[in-house]
């Protein structure tokens, strides 16, 4: 309600500055007039041309003065607040979007230009994976990565996700990482007990039965495609949530004609980020009370994709009939 009402206060500003010039520009033409009047007129109208050129030199001058100030105010005070409020509705709109994905296993899936990464993917994975966490709490050395990454894709090929520009799919965009852990990884996991570069191979459950939860573990997008950057890639932030939403959808995907589906495990996160932190909130995480071995808090979503199924459109497993 409160972006919409400033919204408003701004067509209204834009209205009112339009006023103002066509103002300033009839006083203008009435100055020019007055000029030729004084320059042709008789020495009786010499006083009262005299007085009302003066006045309408004022209110050029005054009008002028006020013109240039909103010009200066339009360039430099109102035009980045105005993106930023921009941006902000839009990244409302983007949580909104998300906190809907998650709600339901069905709906709008991303396009398909996504595959898990193979081990002769894990190359491009690593350079990914160690420029996403370089210089943060989280950065692991390339080999170590190597190393780890081989031997998790090994116990289960859909950890990761390599996601490509759907306009040229010889480019990766971003990668996410999705890693279900057994009861005993997850538990020693949110106990803080192991940190995200060490979780051991037999920590990680290999289908849904054996999995206690999900953790987000890590989503990437490259810099040049992200939010803040332009419009385009914007379409590329949500292009790039879609697939990190698929990620978790066919992650474990729901049997056809499964009658009694067994619920998906809770999935779990850490972030170092604050503004990060917050706008997982928004989007339907909460507190864990638990602390990382890294420091930072577990945010938990308990049920996702818990709300009754939508009445149309195929499901995940058929639509990986057709994707694999």
């Amino acid at each position: 309600m409160l972006r919409k009402e400033i919204l408003e206060r701004i067509r209204e500003f834009q209205e009112q500055f339009h006023v103002l010039a066509g103002t300033l520009a009839t006083l203008y033409v009435l100055t020019f007039a007055i000029e030729f009047w004084r320059a042709h007129g008789t020495e009786s109208q010499d006083e009262f041309l005299e007085i009302f050129h003066w006045i309408l030199v004022s209110a050029d001058a005054v009008g002028s003065a006020l013109f240039i100030g909103i010009l200066l105010f339009r360039a430099f005070g109102f035009a980045k607040p105005t993106r930023q409020l921009s941006r902000a509705i839009e990244d409302q709109l983007l949580l909104k979007k998300v906190h809907e994905w998650l709600l339901t296993e069905l709906g709008d899936a991303s396009p398909r230009s996504v595959r898990f990464c193979s081990a002769e993917e894990i190359e491009h994975l690593v350079r990914l994976n160690h420029e996403a966490f370089k210089d943060s709490a989280f950065e692991v050395e390339i080999e170590k990565l190597t190393r780890r990454n081989t031997a998790w894709i090994k116990k289960n090929p859909r950890i990761f996700m390599m996601i490509l520009d759907p306009l040229n799919r010889e480019q990766y965009v971003g990668y996410s990482a999705m890693v279900p852990l057994t009861r005993e990884g997850l538990d020693c996991y949110l106990e803080g007990r192991i940190k995200d570069a060490d979780l051991p191979v037999p920590f990680i459950a290999s289908n849904k039965a054996t999995t206690a939860g999900v953790i987000i573990f890590a989503i990437y997008l490259r810099s040049e495609f992200r939010f803040q950057r332009s419009q385009a890639s914007r379409n590329y932030s949500i292009y790039f949530l879609a697939c990190v939403r698929r990620h978790l959808a066919v992650l474990f995907p729901k049997p056809r004609k499964m009658i009694a589906a067994t619920p998906y495990p809770p999935i779990y996160v850490q972030t170092e980020w604050s503004g990060m932190k917050r706008r997982l909130k928004r989007s339907g995480f909460i507190d864990t009370g638990k602390v990382s071995a890294e420091g930072f808090d577990f945010l938990v979503y308990k049920h996702p994709f818990a709300s009754p199924a939508l009445p149309a459109g195929p499901t995940v497993m058929e639509e990986e009939a057709d994707w694999e």
